[in-house]
């Protein structure tokens, strides 16, 4: 494959008054690609000879060019603290399935480009003399054509792998976090996430696909979105004087169950994961001391999720419970 790109960017954060700024900027992409794709079955087509490999390929273009601007706004109602928004606009350009083992069910490409438009308010803040923070944002993004690479299990090709453009999508969140600091050396934290995200508009050529492939395509749910999850922890620096620092620190992460694949045959569980460490380090840094552990729930956490022509589901994973020591030394 061959591409050939040029942007042109501009940006700018234009004052009001002291508490009241105006953020502008706009860019202007220009995209073109050119691909050799092979466009005979590798199942039952001439592919399959490995020894002459002869294939049909067909020479494939896509341009693309997109204008996307940007809006924001951020005023100051106090010395440590003030609220924002902002809109703007993105896109991925197209492309071409290098992967597809089935061309005549789910043609090579080009695939259309994905449009983003994204929305966000938010606060940021610090009080208590800056020793807690608060932060929290909502953001809406609304998403046209977009883009989902399917992995479509298949006695004949293992897994079936393609891009296709599967429709309109809207996505609704927010976000949040707290930094605290009870007394001096002792740091607490929370942050927390929620999203909501569904399908506004679903491509008919995914019903196309699935009616051939005899297989679901587009299950209701997007992939790899969780509807809430949160992280949690402290840290704890001890003074020791002549004798160094000791270090005390534990956390536990939370994320919801979700869809790992388009299709929603393959799921995630909840995942969980917690983690603590007690540390000592030498007056000059030089020396230190960890005893930890790590995934102390020794909970199950998958990388990803394939199912192996239907047979199988197959992954990497986390490791498990871990405990540990370890010795440092740097040299100064």
């Amino acid at each position: 494959m061959e591409a050939d790109n040029f942007g042109l960017f501009w940006n700018n954060d234009i004052d009001l008054s002291d508490v009241l700024t105006v953020s502008v900027g706009i860019r202007y992409t220009d995209e073109s690609k050119t691909a050799q794709i092979i466009t005979t079955p590798i199942v039952a087509g001439p592919c399959t000879d490995v020894v002459t490999f002869v294939c049909t390929f067909d020479n494939l273009k896509g341009d693309w060019d997109n204008i996307t601007p940007m809006l924001g706004l951020q005023y100051s109602f106090a010395d440590a603290a003030h609220v924002y928004g902002f809109w703007s606009k993105g896109f991925r350009s197209g492309g071409f399935n290098f992967r597809n083992a089935k061309p005549t069910v789910i043609p090579p490409g080009p695939t259309k480009e994905e449009e983003n438009n994204t929305f966000e308010l938010g606060l940021k803040s610090e009080f208590v003399d800056g020793r807690a923070r608060f932060n929290v944002a909502v953001f809406h993004n609304e998403i046209k054509d977009i883009q989902r690479e399917l992995n479509i299990p298949g006695p004949d090709v293992i897994v079936l792998q393609a891009t296709i453009n599967a429709g309109d999508v809207t996505i609704t969140g927010l976000e949040a976090d707290v930094v605290w600091l009870p007394i001096d050396n002792l740091s607490l934290f929370v942050s927390a996430g929620w999203q909501q995200g569904d399908y506004d508009r679903v491509n008919p050529f995914a019903a196309q696909i699935s009616a051939a492939l005899g297989a679901t395509v587009l299950g209701p749910e997007l992939p790899r979105l969780a509807e809430n999850n949160y992280h949690l922890g402290f840290s704890w620096d001890i003074p020791m004087g002549n004798a160094g620092l000791v270090n005390v620190a534990g956390n536990y992460s939370f994320r919801k169950g979700h869809p790992y694949n388009d299709s929603n045959t393959e799921f995630f569980s909840d995942q969980r994961r917690s983690n603590a460490s007690i540390n000592w380090y030498s007056p000059n840094e030089s020396w230190q001391v960890s005893v930890y552990g790590k995934n102390l729930g020794d909970d199950a956490n998958w990388g990803n999720l394939t199912s192996i022509a239907g047979l199988r589901t197959a992954g990497p994973m986390q490791k498990g419970r871990i405990i540990g020591a370890e010795l440092q030394y740097r040299m100064q």
